[in-house]
């Protein structure tokens, strides 16, 4: 396996964690309040910003590995464009 494809598919793995946290997340923000769930949710949003910032650094290994022009401009755009969505929520 050449190293582009090893790269996205770490990515690939590391958006669908993100969601998932994400998801589990929105289950405490609209379940019950309590000391309990807002310790496990202050650990949750921890999580989620690291990940965030390694897939920051995902997206950059993947992109200093496409070597045309157009590929790398299509990559940066989509690759933006999904942090955006994840930090938004």
């Amino acid at each position: 396996m050449d190293g582009l494809k090893r790269a996205r598919i770490k990515r690939g793995a590391q958006r669908a964690q993100a969601t998932k946290i994400w998801n589990e997340a929105e289950l405490l923000i609209n379940g019950e309040t309590n000391e309990v769930n807002i310790e496990k949710l202050r650990v949750i949003l921890a999580t989620y910003d690291a990940k965030i910032e390694l897939l920051r650094k995902l997206d950059e290994t993947v992109s200093d590995l496409i070597e045309d022009e157009k590929g790398l401009e299509t990559e940066i755009v989509e690759a933006d464009d999904y942090l955006t969505e994840l930090t938004k929520k």
